[in-house]
């Protein structure tokens, strides 16, 4: 199982390095911040580079909500601190907030980072399980940003591997079979 996850992470890193990515970001961006609008506390993160969304995904959100995104904390948890706030870099090539203290759980909306999704919800991330251990006991909706060609018919599904909600692709939203949200 685990080798033919790191097959497809590795095939989808490699179109993404191929792949020019501003107005596909722009638009995947643009459906998010709508997504977002009446939300009163959004969860997001912030992409490194390749990653759906990119350098839009943050300023889109800003203009509905104050979006929050993860902070890695010492036992491979994450919390949530403000994206307008103090960011130092991760190891992971991402920004993250100094200050953090926010859970999953208090977030109307979470935008997650995914390498591809199934229309019934399961998300295939990086390896390090970190969202699916944040996202145990979260109730509210849980949405993959991702590029058209990211969403498959199947993919290698292990006990832990939490759901998403929905999909947000360049072409638009997709709320996923068979989930809780």
């Amino acid at each position: 199982m685990a080798a033919a996850k790191q097959s497809i992470r590795a095939q989808i890193r490699q179109a993404r390095q191929l792949r020019a990515h501003g107005e596909l970001d722009d638009a995947i961006a643009a459906h998010a911040a709508s997504l977002s609008h009446g939300a009163a506390q959004v969860a997001a993160y912030f992409p490194t580079t390749g990653e759906p969304g990119g350098q839009s995904l943050l300023p889109a959100l800003s203009k509905h909500c104050r979006p929050l995104i993860p902070r890695t904390l010492e036992d491979a948890e994450m919390d949530l601190g403000w994206a307008d706030g103090p960011l130092i870099p991760t190891s992971f090539g991402a920004q993250e907030p100094v200050a953090g203290g926010h859970a999953f759980s208090t977030c109307d909306l979470i935008f997650v980072p995914a390498l591809a999704c199934t229309r019934d919800g399961y998300r295939l991330g990086q390896g390090g399980g970190f969202y699916d251990r944040a996202l145990v006991d979260v109730n509210a909706p849980v949405i993959a940003l991702l590029y058209d060609e990211e969403v498959l018919n199947e993919l290698p599904v292990e006990e832990h591997d939490m759901r998403v909600s929905g999909v947000i692709t360049p072409s638009g939203l997709f709320w996923c079979n068979g989930t809780k949200n």
